[in-house]
């Protein structure tokens, strides 16, 4: 209670700016293969180690995160999670620049004997894969992003009515695969809203990992058919624009094409790659 009263005001005023620790060099998919310590020392923690693809770790003002704490049993063992200010000594954020040319979104940040307050600890001591396992559950529903792929598939349409004097709309070919895409989209909107109905205000459970498979599949889908309707057109600096907000012009159109689909790529990993969600469906939702 003590931390809920401390942690969660600031949070939903939104004046405290998060980032999650839970990737690392070697520990993406299989995240229980973590590494970066967490030594308990009396009252406090004491980190070392590594954490990777940080989203927007440069300017988050507190991390919560996973950490080593016991190396004695099995790798779900021995985790615990904490949560702590970003300006704690001893933590260091590099850029990890992309090839999206999106601009700085992902870091890697590193620890040298950075201390953790106990108390800053969520849960007990070795079992914070069960905190962390809830909130992927959250994370992977999410990913889904029904109401981005929404707005993807629109975007396309006006592309398609104005690029190449909108000769592609009438393409039967990119007609029918641009129906297919909204008809999997929408199964997917129905499929998230009986989720949400199931669930009554609690945890999604593991069916979210179909949202999570189905969601990025068909999301990388659009923005797939978006570049291929650009053909060499698609081929340009990724780059950000400088300069304020102006009207839309056709080589914005093709620069945020060529930036969403190579940006777009992560969904179908982080949180879990698909191969990933294949294994929780087939465990269990399907009980195989």
């Amino acid at each position: 209670e003590e931390q809920k009263h401390r942690i969660l005001p600031p949070m939903l005023n939104a004046d405290v700016f998060w980032c999650q620790g839970f990737s690392e060099p070697n520990a993406g998919s299989d995240l229980a293969s973590l590494q970066c310590r967490a030594e308990r020392r009396g009252d406090t923690y004491v980190l070392n180690g590594q954490k990777l693809w940080t989203s927007e770790g440069h300017i988050a003002d507190w991390m919560f995160g996973v950490f080593r704490t016991d190396s004695s049993g099995k790798k779900q063992h021995g985790i615990t999670f904490l949560v702590f200010d970003m300006q704690t000594p001893g933590i260091e954020v590099m850029p990890v620049w992309t090839y999206d040319g999106t601009g700085r979104e992902v870091n890697q940040v590193f620890f040298k004997d950075v201390v953790v307050p106990v108390d800053q600890r969520i849960g007990e001591e070795h079992k914070g894969w069960t905190v962390a396992k809830d909130l992927l559950t959250f994370e992977r529903f999410g990913t889904a992003e029904v109401s981005r792929s929404m707005a993807s598939i629109r975007r396309l349409r006006r592309l398609l009515s104005t690029y190449a004097n909108g000769r592609l709309l009438d393409d039967p070919a990119i007609e029918a695969r641009l129906v297919d895409l909204e008809i999997d989209l929408a199964a997917i909107d129905r499929t998230e809203l009986k989720i949400i109905m199931h669930s009554a205000g609690g945890e999604p459970g593991p069916e979210a990992a179909l949202l999570k498979l189905r969601g990025t599949e068909v999301q990388n889908a659009i923005l797939t058919l978006a570049m291929d309707v650009l053909g060499p057109a698609g081929l340009v600096d990724a780059g950000d624009l400088e300069g304020p907000p102006t009207a839309p012009t056709e080589l914005d159109e093709q620069r945020s094409a060529a930036r969403s689909y190579f940006n777009y790529r992560k969904t179908m990993i982080y949180g879990g790659s698909s191969e990933v969600q294949h294994n929780i469906i087939a465990k269990a939702v399907l009980g195989l």
